[in-house]
């Protein structure tokens, strides 16, 4: 029942968004949020339907921004358009298979947060990877040499930790080292050279996994809060909006912001009758 009434919730919040997101745009400049020049984080995870994912590209490349996370470091970022960064976590086949050749046409170069232990799996036993450590649907794994292909195509790589723990519910602080740790360099063993971005794993963190990412040697990490890229809080409490292949239309209200515009009401509204 509980999970029933979350999943209303959810829907009810992204068809709100997307009401607010189509009357935003006929309505005069002065009622539209400014939101132009900001740059949003955008995660993906199973790329298992291409003509979906296409839509979403070319919906990307034509409203918006689309640049690496390189190119927004450096301040190449629009100031009259929302910029936008794509970003995929796991390690899935789908993201060489399908992915890489719309990566290659729409010039899009993304951050990829891979799990090293995932990397190079046999088949069955990837599938069972994600069934028991993912917790997602079983899918096959990237191959090393496919990882250094996506890199070469102009993809950054990221750790995503050894065994895709939950950060915040391990118990032992050394073990949270470990596998942030192991998995660092791991993938930079792989590749050839240090990577320097890391992206907490289910999106959780607290103040032992941001230590340890700094301890590990991480200048970045990425988080599952909603958001902004701009507004976030640090280098390693760095904001993402999970995205998943939704419709563009989603996709185009979430990257304008208004699902958290439609959470931040709703919040304020619990507050206020909090208090009364």
């Amino acid at each position: 029942m509980r999970r029933s009434i979350m999943i209303f919730k959810s829907r009810a919040r992204v068809f709100l968004a997307c009401v607010l997101y189509i009357a935003a745009k006929v309505l005069p400049a002065h009622w539209q949020r400014n939101t132009a020049g900001k740059t949003r984080v955008l995660v993906f995870h199973h790329i298992d339907d291409p003509a979906r994912f296409r839509s979403i590209l070319a919906a990307l490349c034509r409203n918006y921004q689309v640049l690496s996370f390189d190119q927004y470091l450096t301040g190449e970022v629009s100031a009259e358009r929302i910029n936008v960064v794509l970003a995929l976590d796991d390690g899935y086949s789908s993201w060489f298979g399908t992915a890489l050749p719309l990566f290659r046409e729409y010039g899009i170069r993304p951050l990829l947060f891979i799990n090293s232990d995932f990397v190079g799996l046999d088949e069955e036993v990837a599938k069972e990877y994600c069934r028991r450590a993912i917790t997602t649907w079983p899918e096959a794994g990237l191959a090393w040499d496919e990882v250094r292909a996506l890199e070469e195509a102009g993809a950054e790589i990221g750790g995503h930790s050894q065994g895709h723990v939950n950060l915040v519910t391990c118990e032992s602080t050394e073990r949270i080292e470990a596998v942030v740790h192991n998995d660092r360099l791991a993938i930079g063993h792989a590749l050839g050279h240090p990577i320097r971005s890391f992206a907490y794993p289910f999106g959780r963190y607290d103040d032992r996994a941001a230590v340890a990412i700094a301890k590990a040697g991480y200048s970045f990490g990425f988080t599952s809060d909603s958001g902004f890229l701009d507004d976030s809080e640090g280098p390693l409490l760095l904001k993402r909006s999970n995205i998943g292949l939704r419709p563009s239309l989603v996709v185009c209200a979430m990257v304008e912001g208004w699902p958290d515009f439609v959470s931040e009401i709703v919040r304020r509204l619990k507050r206020k009758s909090a208090r009364k």
